[in-house]
């Protein structure tokens, strides 16, 4: 009797991987990587649902769906989200019939073993086909508990963020009359209350239904499988390559400090604004040599103008598609967040590189960072020049950077990643 052949995969997104340009792009690339290396190309397929830039090529099979018409898709908005609250606004403005049909004709064409999820707003589509076929095994990629990331969002409404777009990422998928709307702090409140109520109920009716439920961040892993007793959660930890051991500390205490972040995510752009306005008045007085890069694409004209505020010190390049010529060369990384949910994969980044940190605790959620060992950890912003004062001595910044990347070898490297995505995945 011949041994079973390798299982074949569909993964569906709605966001394309590739350049893996942000931090959900670079874990999706990893579980793909890991995929290619598994089972093959050959078995496995990447179905997209949008329009994407595929000028980066990859060597399995992609099949793209294009969303439904923006009139489909704002009626789906009203009958489903605000009449019937049976989806999220974030489900229901990639909704319509015809993405619909035609995502679960290309499953059925391609008839996998095992269709991976990617978040509430893919598994939507396939509600009902899960229990019709029970052969198939359907995998929730839930990437964080996006109803914690919203009630956090509105906690931090006390304080005014004008550029604090609460569309953020998504907001490609707003119907560009829409965008306006929801910007004013106005509409904040209830944009936010409205979206945290339905994500909530439908995390947990869509784990109750899927075969199995990944979450990058162990905590809230841990906290809907109390959620959901029936649930079978799993905690699938990013993946990337492990760079090459190059960064001398000795040399690279005295370089720049990093910031690094999507400028269009609000908890990015609060951070950057709490940093300039706790932090910066201390370190241009005391710390005169002292330079701060921050790195992100999507800055807006008055972020860019109030970092302008704060030259020689203060340096805001946008995009940079290769960072470790900057790490190698960077005193420390700052995370200087507070509002928002899961992991932080600009975290991660800095462990690879052996890039010490200095942080608040929010930054370092679910990461076992021991304080004083991998970083300086502190709530209070105010402190971290004196941080950062520390991390120039170079002996101490050699010893925080080995204890960095040692964490990262043990914990998020691929030899310490695959096994669980083989088991989480693949059942192996």
């Amino acid at each position: 009797m011949s041994a079973p052949g390798p299982k074949t995969v569909a993964f569906v997104s709605a966001v394309y991987p590739y350049p893996a340009d942000n931090g959900k792009k670079v874990v999706i690339a990893g579980f793909l990587r890991f995929l290619h290396e598994a089972v093959g190309a050959e078995n496995i397929t990447y179905v997209g649902l949008g329009t994407f830039d595929q000028s980066v090529r990859v060597p399995f099979r992609t099949v793209i769906i294009p969303l439904g018409g923006a009139t489909r898709r704002l009626s789906s908005v009203a009958l489903h989200a605000l009449m019937l609250r049976r989806k999220s606004l974030q489900e229901a403005l990639l909704y319509s019939p015809r993405a619909q049909r035609r995502l679960r004709r290309t499953i059925e064409a391609l008839d996998p073993d095992i269709v991976i999820m990617d978040t509430i707003r893919i598994a939507q589509f396939f509600e009902k086909e899960i229990a019709r076929t029970p052969k198939r095994r359907w995998i929730l990629y839930m990437e964080d508990l996006f109803s914690e990331r919203y009630r956090s969002l509105l906690a931090d409404l006390g304080r005014d963020r004008p550029d604090a777009d609460p569309l953020g990422a998504f907001a490609y998928a707003v119907p560009a009359p829409l965008r306006p709307l929801a910007r004013p702090r106005s509409m904040r409140a209830a944009f936010y209350s409205l979206e945290q109520r339905l994500v909530a109920r439908r995390e947990q009716r869509l784990a109750r239904t899927v075969d199995r439920v990944c979450l990058v961040n162990p905590v809230e892993a841990s906290n809907l499988a109390a959620e959901v007793a029936e649930a079978e959660v799993w905690e699938t930890p990013p993946c990337i390559a492990t760079p090459p051991a190059r960064r001398r500390a000795e040399t690279a205490a005295h370089g720049p400090f990093v910031i690094l972040g999507a400028l269009h995510y609000p908890p990015n752009i609060i951070a950057v604004q709490d940093f300039l306005a706790e932090a910066m008045p201390r370190i241009a007085r005391e710390m005169p040599s002292a330079r701060v890069v921050i790195v992100g694409k999507g800055a807006s004209d008055s972020l860019r103008s109030l970092a302008a505020r704060w030259k020689p010190h203060i340096e805001l390049v946008g995009f940079v598609p290769k960072l470790d010529t900057l790490f190698e060369k960077a005193a420390a990384m700052i995370v200087p967040i507070r509002i928002g949910s899961g992991f932080k994969l600009k975290v991660l980044e800095a462990l690879a590189h052996g890039l010490p940190l200095i942080t608040t605790g929010k930054g370092i959620e679910s990461i076992p960072i021991e304080p004083g060992v991998h970083g300086l950890v502190s709530d209070d912003i105010a402190e971290f020049p004196e941080f950062m004062r520390t991390l120039r001595d170079p002996e101490t910044n050699a010893q925080v950077s080995a204890h960095c990347r040692e964490l990262f070898e043990q914990h998020y490297a691929q030899e310490a990643a695959y096994p669980r995505y083989a088991a989480a995945f693949l059942d192996q």
